[in-house]
């Protein structure tokens, strides 16, 4: 015999908790990256290099870009995206930069190569795409500090 749930949820219930989670939000994502990067695959899971324990990634992208004068030259960017409902604003406060020519030498990147004979010399892989050029890195004003609206809790007081 199965025992009826004593306090069942309302649809209103059932609506805020979604509202309030990243599912939403993970399901926008996926579709604009399925329309506009290529490979996507949502809720994957991987090994934490630290615990062993399986963790979750809300969504993994990866698309590939034929950059050479061979037909297997390519470079593969990958997304790993972390989809979270920020029920509060957040502030990203900004400024000019100096010399926002330098910033491409501060784009993060990850995997192979990560540099690239061109001409007979190496050159870091943002030089030779000609990132300062494009990347929003170089462009603009860049955000150097954010704030966040969440409640802190500091020993008995919010904040």
């Amino acid at each position: 015999m199965v025992k009826a749930l004593s306090n069942k949820i309302s649809r209103q219930d059932i609506r805020d908790a979604i509202l309030r989670s990243g599912y939403l939000i993970e399901s926008r994502v996926e579709a604009i990256l399925r329309q506009k990067w290529g490979y996507v695959e949502t809720n994957t899971s991987y090994g934490d290099p630290l615990t062993g324990n399986p963790r979750e990634l809300d969504v993994y992208a990866m698309s590939a870009t034929n950059t050479g004068p061979d037909d297997f030259d390519y470079i593969f960017g990958v997304l790993l995206i972390e989809c979270i409902n920020n029920p509060q604003p957040l502030v990203m406060l900004t400024k000019e930069p100096l010399m926002p020519l330098f910033h491409h030498t501060e784009i993060k990147l990850s995997g192979l190569p990560v540099k690239i004979i061109d001409t007979n010399r190496w050159q870091r892989l943002s030089d030779f795409l000609g990132m300062a050029k494009y990347h929003h890195y170089c462009k603009g004003r860049v955000a150097t500090q954010f704030c966040s609206f969440l409640s802190k809790k500091t020993g008995t007081k919010n904040q």
